[in-house]
């Protein structure tokens, strides 16, 4: 009997090699949580100072990929302690009166966090013993405003701050929860409590953060006892503005942070027993010396002398209202992203350091008032990168660092950004006026048509800027996720309506996807090589001549450079558009051109065999994987969709699915095909609000053309602030981001393995409802009264609808992307949602725009038939009195047939729509000629009609009928 094998047990390099293939490092740049129990089980595990060995799939760190990193190095998983209990009411009524026993202010903060409950806590009044023990008890923080409680806070973030602290003999008055926490990097943290000295004004009461002392970091807290404002008068004495001085506030004892799971804030003794370190020592004012542990923090509190507020009459309102606010102000929103470094030699304004700089500490100047102006300046190639620009606004930059929209951010200081208004569509614009000159006004009805056409347009442009503004307003679009707040902000630096660059920019991000990543089925699960939909996006930018199309496109390209290996091509044939990806070679890797040499149809068994021999070896050879049609006039993507036997629709149609496509000829050297998945195609063209411009897309509704397209208004607006120049795509690798497909060994040579987009939380309800809905809907193509109750409702937003969802998702997708990300989140599924709703939108306008330009061209043909033939319209009245006839004679036989009364339902509910169409008047007609009779009404209340008592035998005469319509 054999011995068994042996086990193989992976050794540790073994396993550290197989790491090595998952996801990237990331280059040491900062990556997001995805959810606070992933960072607490790294900092659990004593990950969060190895974060430069964490490989994660994306930007954004998941459990998986810190577990994978556990098991790669051998790192048990920790097991992570509970939170504590709610505090009892005598435990919550203890730290409450202790805390007001110290006079402090109380303000509730939201349970497990440090963030306030509402807006607006620096005005409100204290909480009473009351209110601070039931928030408290019932597992909500508390917090105390340092102001108005009269106080200085130094906050020491660690132990080694903490250590020169006392080494300059202060006592510590409030163990923060993560200071006692021994996982966290901020263990040792206390809180070190001052009485306001005498003789220090509100003036001189200001917050600095982010000081280094003793190895660590601390930060000054200090605010005025009531809200500071200063009035600015701004635009010549025209407008002025309240300067405000924020407050700050401080984590009170007995609250408990969601990562800190060692304990509670916590009073130490001295503050237990009603004593804190007495007055602010004066030094940090300047005033003496100060303690050789702490000299770092000698003049910490002094306010730098600001020079005074002189607005540029040459500069805008909002210009001047955002640089009448105090950088101190803007930067309380920005968090531990930009620290003080020192003051400039040259222009003597402030030095800062951002929070991702690699080599010198003098990130940015924030100019304040000097020869330079009132606005950043970034040094550091990492901000200036991942801002979009080199200066810029107070308000740019710190948006940028907050992570706000900048309209967000104006609103916190009242300042209204403004609208960047859609302009509305007018005759005007759409050049409509020179179309239907040639239609006579001395026409009546030409008069009327030329009317009707103008109101139409104008009120569809009103309506479409009502549409979206409720759009933006409802779902905060331009503020939700990052792509969109870039745009916004790019849009408003450049002049353009920001839902016109949004939609030449999307697409181009899309092409920062490899062919190979794929959106999950619409059952929301992974599948094989061909499986799946492709994340690529067409745009359609609509606009009037001079509206802006071709400025819109330039900009974007410039803002998103296509990636290396892309390529950007002219609209074209569809052979054309696979001749871009690549072409068949010969073995010896020449491009094949048409051989004629040899007709099959007539060739000999020889001639057969050299043909065979000569088209045998030829293969496809990639020139590229990504192609973006890119035109900003649509004729000639127009006039090819136009010519008779064109493939290139059906190749849109399939690339945006990323489904094969191909074309097939007789000739195998022209042959082309590329796999699904294996290639990126993307759309951005500009187009006239114009028929001839958009009825090849919109008109092929039931072949699912107009479905594939985002449409997207362009406009011109006025600039504001320093033009961005970018918008920075963050790198994103793929390789490994996912197990190979389970069909791997079916992946055609030189295919990659698929990686997978999956579905954000929020959007599986509307998948599941959609797939539903489906199921009942099996054979509604198939159901003949339902195409023909759609026609009969004239709405041609029926026959484009479809594919939503998918399309919601792809956009989500190209969001993720634009941070990052490989799976969009629910705010993306969101914000996605909100463009869907203004392309609908927009496309119910343009349709509204092109109905009254077809009215206006239909009247126009009209009229010119009967200039030509002045006996047409006698010719169309008698073949309409001739088809009414025939309809009355349809009618009287269905009548006799019956042999009992009938309804007018009864009588044509299964003619054609046209006929339906005026039988009403052909049966009131009959009833007055008496070939019919009324006979009273059904159950449902409908009249029926009978044969007379007498029968007419005579005719009746031509015309009459038509008289009775």
């Amino acid at each position: 009997m054999s011995a068994p094998a042996p086990i193989c047990v992976p050794s540790d390099s073994d396993r550290l090699r197989e790491y090595a293939k998952h996801g990237s490092l990331w280059g040491g740049e900062r990556r997001r949580w995805h959810h606070p129990t992933v960072e607490l089980l790294a900092q659990h595990a004593g990950v969060l100072t190895r974060l430069d060995e964490l490989r994660s799939t994306d930007r954004e760190i998941r459990m998986a990929d810190v577990q994978r990193f556990l098991q790669a190095h051998g790192i048990q998983k920790p097991e992570i302690p509970t939170l504590q209990p709610n505090l009892t009411l005598e435990e919550a009524g203890n730290c409450v009166d202790l805390l007001q026993g110290h006079g402090l202010h109380l303000i509730p903060l939201l349970a497990e966090d440090k963030a306030p409950v509402q807006a607006g806590w620096n005005t409100a009044p204290a909480l009473t013993r009351e209110a601070a023990i039931t928030h408290l008890a019932s597992g909500g923080n508390l917090g105390w405003d340092v102001g108005r409680s009269r106080k200085i806070v130094i906050d020491c973030e660690d132990a080694q701050s903490t250590g020169a602290m006392l080494a300059a003999g202060f006592r510590p008055d409030i163990a923060t929860a993560n200071g006692l926490d021994m996982t966290s990097p901020k263990y040792g943290g206390r809180h070190f409590i001052f009485d306001r000295p005498e003789g220090i004004g509100d003036s001189q009461l200001r917050s600095r953060t982010g000081f280094a002392l003793g190895g660590g970091k601390c930060d000054v807290l200090a605010a005025p006892y009531e809200e500071q404002h200063e009035v600015r008068t701004l635009m010549g004495g025209r407008l002025t503005v309240n300067v405000m001085r924020h407050g700050r506030y401080a984590v009170a004892p007995g609250s408990q942070l969601f990562e800190a799971r060692a304990g509670r804030y916590t009073a130490l003794a001295e503050f237990a027993d009603g004593r804190t370190n007495g007055p602010a020592p004066l030094w940090l004012w300047g005033q003496g010396e100060a303690p050789a542990p702490v000299a770092e923090l000698a003049g910490a509190a002094v306010p730098k002398v600001k020079r005074a507020y002189v607005p540029n009459p040459n500069s805008d309102r909002i210009t001047q209202e955002v640089d009448a606010i105090d950088w101190d102000e803007w930067l309380a929103y920005c968090g531990d992203k930009l620290w003080f470094y020192g003051y400039d030699g040259t222009c003597g304004c402030g030095v800062y350091t951002y929070c991702n700089a690699t080599s010198s500490p003098r990130s940015a100047i924030l100019h304040d008032g000097c020869e330079y102006g009132w606005g950043a300046h970034a040094y550091s190639g990492t901000l200036a990168g991942q801002w979009g620009r080199e200066h810029g606004s107070r308000l740019q930059l710190a948006a940028f660092l907050a992570g706000l929209s900048e309209r967000e951010l104006a609103r916190e200081f009242s300042i209204d950004l403004g609208r960047t208004s859609l302009s509305g569509y007018t005759l005007e614009d759409l050049r409509v006026a020179e179309r239907t000159s040639m239609l006579s006004t001395e026409s009546a009805q030409g008069s009327a048509a030329v009317a009707e056409a103008g109101q139409t347009v104008a009120s569809n442009g009103v309506w479409l800027q009502a549409q979206i503004a409720q759009i933006e307003a409802e779902t905060r679009c331009w503020e939700s996720v990052k792509l969109m707040r870039d745009v916004d902000d790019a849009a408003s630096s450049r002049g353009l309506l920001n839902w016109g660059l949004f939609g030449a920019v999307a697409p181009r991000v899309a092409m920062h996807i490899p062919g190979h990543v794929r959106l999950v089925g619409s059952d929301g699960q992974e599948g094989g090589p061909s499986s799946g939909s492709a994340v690529a996006l067409f745009s359609i930018l609509l606009g009037g001549p001079e509206a802006g199309k071709s400025e819109t496109m330039k900009i974007a390209a410039d803002l998103v450079p296509l990636p290396s290996e892309a390529a950007a091509t002219a609209a074209g044939t569809g052979e054309g558009i696979m001749k871009t990806f690549g072409s068949m070679v010969d073995a010896q890797g020449r491009n094949a051109e048409p051989d004629q040499s040899v007709d099959g149809a007539e060739a000999g068994d020889d001639d057969l065999d050299r043909f065979a021999a000569r088209n045998s070896a030829f293969t496809w050879r990639w020139n590229t994987k990504s192609v973006l049609l890119w035109t900003a006039e649509s004729e000639s993507f127009m006039v090819e969709l136009q010519r008779q036997g064109t493939k290139a629709m059906g190749i849109y149609r399939s690339a945006w699915m990323g489904e094969e496509v191909g074309t097939t000829t007789s000739d195998i050297k022209r042959r082309t095909f590329m796999p699904a998945h294996a290639y990126r195609f993307g759309v951005v063209m500009g187009a006239q609000l114009d028929s001839a411009a958009l009825a090849p897309v919109l008109a092929g509704g039931r072949l699912g053309n107009p479905q594939r397209f985002g449409y997207f208004p362009v406009g011109i607006a006025e600039v504001v602030g320093s033009p961005r120049m970018s918008l920075p795509i963050p790198p994103l690798v793929y390789e490994g981001a996912a197990a190979p497909a389970a069909w791997a060994h079916e992946l055609a040579e030189g295919q990659r393995p698929a990686v997978w987009v999956h579905w954000p939380p929020a959007a599986r309800a509307e998948f599941e409802a959609a797939r539903r809905k489906r199921r009942t809907d099996v054979f509604a193509a198939f159901d003949v009264e339902g195409i023909l109750a759609r026609a009969e409702a004239e709405d041609p937003l029926l026959d484009m609808a479809g594919h939503e969802l998918l399309h919601q998702l792809k956009i989500a997708a190209v969001m993720a992307r634009y941070e990052g990300l490989i799976d969009p989140t629910d705010a993306h599924w969101v914000a996605a949602g909100a463009v869907m709703r203004v392309r609908t939108a927009v496309l119910t306008a343009t349709l509204g725009v092109l109905a009254a330009c077809e009215k206006v061209e239909r009247i126009r043909t009209g009229r010119e038939r009967g200039e030509v033939s002045g006996h047409g319209k006698i010719a169309e009245t008698a073949t309409q009195d001739q088809y009414r006839l025939e309809i009355a004679e349809k009618a009287l036989a269905a009548v006799t047939a019956a042999g009992t009364p009938l309804s007018e339902n009864g009588i044509g509910g299964k003619w054609r729509p046209t006929a339906r169409a005026v039988l009403s008047d052909v049966l009131k007609w009959c009833v007055d000629e008496k070939v019919l009779r009324e006979a009273g009404t059904n159950r449902k209340g409908q009249r029926l009609y009978a044969l007379p008592l007498t029968v007419v035998t005579t005719a009746p005469p031509v015309g009459s009928v038509a008289s009775a319509g």
